[in-house]
């Protein structure tokens, strides 16, 4: 792709873990920290925050420029929507910041399958042409006609929706239990129409945005020793563990 940004999202109050989960610690820096000095040799990183939790930020961060969300509080699509409006990337690595172990490694992992699946790409009404089932994404018709079964990516298309381009809008990460990985993939400009319009709509789940998208979807297997970078903390306990 012409030019990917990093956007982080670090604006977040996590009820769950009672503080802002961008300051925790591992390894000597913060979670925010750490994933942004990992990720910046992929492209230039930005901190998506809320203008009332900007200034709660740690030492180390200022180098990384501000996203701040136009509409407060609606949570990861309000973030990728204020970067698409103020920045001018082709597409955007989404993280959420409470993935400490995401690496450079993982974001390359991405770029590489993108780049190589999707030029030429037509969807056709019907079953899914993939390594996976048809099976695993309902109600969601389409394929990928050149798709490289070694990535065991899928490539799903509203076709309903009868989009002008068959460009991927987002290539994401799912598990065998059907588990989305929405805060640790590529979304390309392309979606941008689609998030403005859930956002008038007043529904803020980012989940219910892929059901429009045309979305290329790696399963969670075949990343090898990769997973890891997936792992992400919600609670004390699990920060405890992560620390032990």
């Amino acid at each position: 792709m012409n030019s990917l940004a990093i956007l982080l999202l670090a604006g977040g109050y996590s009820r769950r873990m009672g503080q802002n989960k961008a300051n925790l610690t591992m390894e000597g820096q913060t979670f925010a920290e750490k994933i942004a000095a990992e990720l910046s040799s992929c492209g230039p990183v930005y901190l998506s925050v809320s203008a009332d939790i900007s200034p709660d930020f740690k030492a180390n961060t200022e180098k990384y420029p501000r996203i701040v969300d136009e509409i407060p509080h609606i949570g990861p699509l309000g973030g990728i929507s204020a970067a698409m409006h103020q920045t001018d990337a082709e597409a955007y690595f989404v993280c959420a910041c409470d993935m400490p172990r995401m690496n450079a490694a993982f974001v390359r992992h991405l770029i590489q399958i993108w780049e190589q699946n999707n030029t030429d790409s037509s969807p056709h009404s019907g079953s899914v042409l993939s390594s996976g089932r048809s099976s695993d994404i309902p109600h969601q018709p389409g394929s990928l006609n050149h798709l490289r079964p070694e990535f065991a990516c899928q490539f799903v298309s509203d076709v309903s929706r009868q989009r002008k381009s068959t460009f991927p809008d987002a290539l994401l990460v799912r598990n065998r239990s059907g588990r989305i990985y929405t805060t640790a993939g590529i979304y390309h400009r392309n979606i941008l129409p689609l998030i403005e319009k859930q956002i008038l709509e007043k529904n803020y789940r980012l989940r219910d945005l892929l059901t429009e998208s045309n979305v290329f979807y790696l399963e969670e297997n075949s990343l090898g020793e990769l997973k890891s970078c997936l792992i992400n903390i919600n609670t004390m306990e699990e920060y405890q563990k992560l620390s032990e």
